[in-house]
């Protein structure tokens, strides 16, 4: 094989390969004379350059480290990195092919650049965008002026090209086999992440409305101890009849303060449910192992769409529990207050049978002001519930709180009733049964026709069949939480 024959072959193998091969150098150092080093008369210097995907050219000598030039593409810019060895601007093209010595310098700087992105940085992408880019183009130039200068040999030359192109677009190709497993992976990874995204998302608005509620609750803290603290120093000095008044605002109060907290607690304890069967599709469960180990290779990491929000539903809960508890046992206290004090007053009074015991004035007002608040309850009760907008279907939560309380304030009218309360109690026990009625039976049944026309209209099954099952279970309040969730949902 002649001397431009061994050269050709070489630099084919630079074009298609990307690496001046160390036997084809050893020949070409074997077979030519290195005196005439065009690259030292000249003076030049060889370059490693690179340029990221936006472009520019950052180069260093091709004595250093190529990673020099990387480092600088790769903080001016983004993936995939082009790296390649510019021939020297001071040797013509010509006389550079001409030249085996100084061909094979520069064809090693060529072949440092090439694989330090092969082997170092292991980048298919950068890979293929420096054969495709600045490398192939000057290797492709260099080529074809050798051609013109070859006159002999053309066909056992087209045959060496021909087979290194054949081996290099072979599918068994390593880079090649490389890239498609690096894009099947990440694709994989990128599809398990957007679905367990899109779970997540799901339960934002839920999330959302509990903490709201759970900010206002705990803002609430100081409003609830001075509350307490009035109604006991109060009861503290009050007669009879004010004991009396202090009783039912006590009542009140202890309700409002456990309704708010059950909510929440029952809210937040489903929704921390609904998102740890949900943490069960998040990345790490779906991968093959081989996506894992992939993921783990690359430092992907795996983002955590549930564990924070989880975090804080448990610390809302337990909030919410201790200030329950808190609250409850507060009322217990006040109400034991109560009772002691008055029977230290009628006992009072009882020695003391000749004088009335509440004058004429103050029972008319007590029961004046006892009637109005027992009618403000009664419609209260009957009142007309919100609707959603498109299916025109009730609200039934905030009800089923309204019938309850009433219900629940029945001991206090319990007969035999008189004195000041009697009016007021009489109005009240008129529409107990209805009452009593309406919230174990009517709410209901309302519940259950609101339900089968949410799933006429394709509403999210998942919470239909939460609601159902409740009402199943005699749950009444989550029942009408959950229909409440799913009428909701119907206007999204």
């Amino acid at each position: 094989m002649t001397r431009f024959h061994k050269k050709y072959i070489c630099v084919a193998i630079s074009v298609f390969v990307g690496m001046a091969s160390a036997a084809c150098s050893n020949s070409l150092q074997a077979d030519e004379s290195i005196g005439t080093h065009l690259g030292s008369l000249h003076g030049v210097t060889g370059k490693i350059c690179a340029s990221p995907a936006q472009g520019g050219v950052y180069c260093v000598p091709a004595n250093q480290d190529p990673a020099g030039a990387w480092d600088q593409a790769i903080s001016r810019g983004s993936l995939p990195i082009q790296m390649w060895a510019p021939r020297p601007d001071a040797i013509p093209l010509e006389a550079l092919v001409a030249d085996a010595a100084e061909l094979n310098v520069w064809l090693e700087d060529m072949d440092k650049a090439l694989r330090y992105v092969h082997d170092v940085k292991k980048n298919a992408e950068s890979y293929r965008a420096s054969l495709a880019g600045n490398a192939g183009q000057l290797l492709r130039e260099t080529v074809e002026l050798q051609k013109r200068l070859i006159a002999n040999g053309q066909a056992a030359i087209d045959h060496a090209v021909a087979a290194f192109r054949d081996k290099i677009l072979n599918q068994g190709n390593p880079i090649v086999m490389q890239a498609q497993s690096d894009q099947w992976n990440i694709t994989a990874i990128h599809q398990d992440v957007e679905r367990a995204a899109a779970a997540a998302a799901e339960f934002q608005h839920s999330f959302d409305r509990i903490a709201t509620d759970f900010k206002a609750h705990r803002e609430s803290e100081t409003t609830m101890v001075a509350r307490w603290k009035k109604v006991a120093d109060d009861a503290a000095t009050a007669d009879l009849e004010t004991l009396a008044v202090l009783r039912v605002e006590a009542h009140d109060f202890s309700r409002e303060e456990s309704r708010r907290p059950n909510n929440i607690i029952l809210e937040a304890s489903r929704l921390a449910a609904t998102l740890q069967k949900a943490d069960e599709l998040r990345p790490p469960s779906t991968r093959p192992e081989s996506v894992r180990d992939f993921g783990t290779t690359k430092q992907l990491n795996e983002p955590d769409f549930v564990a924070t929000a989880a975090r804080s539903l448990d610390n809302m809960i337990a909030y919410c529990e201790q200030r329950r508890n808190v609250s409850n046992e507060i009322a217990r206290k006040i109400s034991d207050g109560i009772t002691a004090r008055r029977d230290a007053l009628i006992a009072l009074k009882a020695d003391d049978a000749t004088r009335a015991t509440i004058s004429d004035a103050k029972t008319l007002r007590a029961s004046a002001v006892f009637l109005s608040e027992i009618t403000a309850r009664v419609s209260t009760l009957w009142g007309l519930p919100q609707n959603s907008t498109k299916q025109k279907l009730p609200f039934l939560a905030q009800r089923y709180e309204e019938a309850d309380a009433f219900v629940s304030f029945a001991p206090i009218c319990a007969p035999p009733v008189v004195g000041w309360r009697e009016a007021g109690c009489n109005l009240f026990n008129r529409h107990m049964v209805g009452a009593r009625t309406y919230l174990l039976t009517s709410l209901p049944a309302i519940a259950r026709m609101g339900l089968q026309q949410l799933e006429a209209a394709g509403i999210a099954n998942t919470l239909l069949l939460d609601a159902q099952a409740k009402l199943l279970s005699g749950d009444m309040k989550g029942a009408m939480l959950s229909y409440d969730e799913a009428v909701r949902a119907s206007d999204r």
